[in-house]
């Protein structure tokens, strides 16, 4: 595979740059073409996207274009399903808290506060559906056989930071003031962190803030009642309140938090998804295990994060040697051509790729 789909490199005008470096350096050239209606083009197949303007300059991919892209390209979706972009989007949980209440009922007044539109198409966006957001916009799903084993908290925390200003939705601006990633653990960086949080989180007028916090779960600590959890890379203890369950060990999180007693953060909102130790999304063996079985032949696979709770869609997306896609399931049904069962075809992917 070339290094292009790899670092998603892009042409704006007469320049070739890596996504990421465009959003981050380049917003002068952003916003004269977004002035002059001009679209970024993404170098894996010449797909055009377009460019958004909120606080700053952004790229998008275009709605219905997904399946343009190349499998590994953090902007490829096989289908076609990408009309929510083009829907009003909103937030079916609280940015913030009126102090003593808990509950997502003292929402009412920022709901009716965000922008509206004459469209009759509104999305309701829960905080799992965030979180997976989050996910497929990072790229985290793309995996190289050599990367194997060794995808550890940085990519992890780079890919997180830069997906989440790339939610649609009036509302995502407030919400990415109010993201923070779990930092990689050091005293002097924890301790900093905690006091960052404290500041955050102080009270304004008749409301407490509200932080989201995304991090991976390292392990639990303690048994006392409510339920306490740590990130990994963090030694601080976050209580659970107000009905939030506990996440599996090694699932990526999304947390809605306030300060809270004796020292603690409580958390009263969770989302999170199973991931491999590839951060990988996961939600049976079965899957961790074709994801083994994937580095194992040596072929370059995409997860489809929108097959959780769907056994209809596809797990995996493979890049084949000619060039066309093929789809893994794990749905226990016999398939044939581009798409195939795992584990009841095992040797007809390994022929396939």
């Amino acid at each position: 595979m070339d290094d292009q789909v790899e670092s998603q490199l892009v042409q704006a005008r007469d320049r070739t740059l890596e996504l990421s470096q465009l959003e981050a350096n380049h917003q002068e050239l952003l916003g004269q073409m977004h002035g002059h209606g001009e679209q970024v083009k993404c170098l894996c197949s010449n797909v055009g996207m377009a460019i958004h303007k909120r606080s700053r300059y952004f790229v998008y991919r275009l709605p219905k274009s997904g399946s343009l892209h190349k499998p590994e390209c953090p902007s490829f979706s096989e289908e076609s399903d990408d009309g929510d972009e083009e829907a009003i989007v909103k937030l079916g949980f609280a940015l913030s808290r009126f102090v003593n209440q808990i509950t997502d009922s003292g929402l009412k007044r920022d709901r009716q506060s965000q922008n509206t539109s004459t469209s009759t198409h509104t999305k309701i966006i829960t905080m799992q559906e965030v979180i997976t957001r989050y996910y497929k916009e990072s790229g985290l799903g793309y995996m190289r056989p050599e990367w194997h084993l060794v995808r550890g908290y940085r990519i992890l925390e780079s890919k997180v930071r830069a997906a989440v200003a790339k939610i649609p939705g009036t509302w995502a601006e407030k919400l990415c003031e109010q993201v923070v990633v779990i930092p990689k653990f050091d005293k002097a960086v924890s301790e900093e962190f905690e006091r960052s949080l404290d500041k955050r989180l102080a009270k304004t007028g008749v409301r407490a803030k509200t932080c989201f916090i995304i991090g991976k779960v390292k392990a639990q600590i303690g048994v006392d009642e409510p339920p306490s959890f740590r990130f990994e890379q963090f030694r601080g203890a976050f209580k659970c309140v107000g009905g939030a369950k506990l996440p599996p060990v090694g699932s990526l999180v999304m947390a809605s938090i306030k300060t809270g007693a004796k020292g603690h953060y409580e958390v009263d909102n969770t989302a999170w998804l199973s991931l491999t130790e590839d951060h990988l999304v996961t939600e049976s063996s079965i899957e961790s295990d074709l994801f083994e079985f994937l580095c194992s032949i040596g072929c370059v696979f995409t997860v489809n994060a929108d097959h959780i709770g769907d056994p209809s869609r596809p797990a995996a997306w493979i890049k084949r040697m000619n060039g066309s896609v093929l789809s893994i399931f794990v749905d226990g049904k016999i398939r044939d051509g581009n798409r195939l069962n795992y584990p009841l075809q095992k040797q007809e992917i390994a022929k396939a790729v």
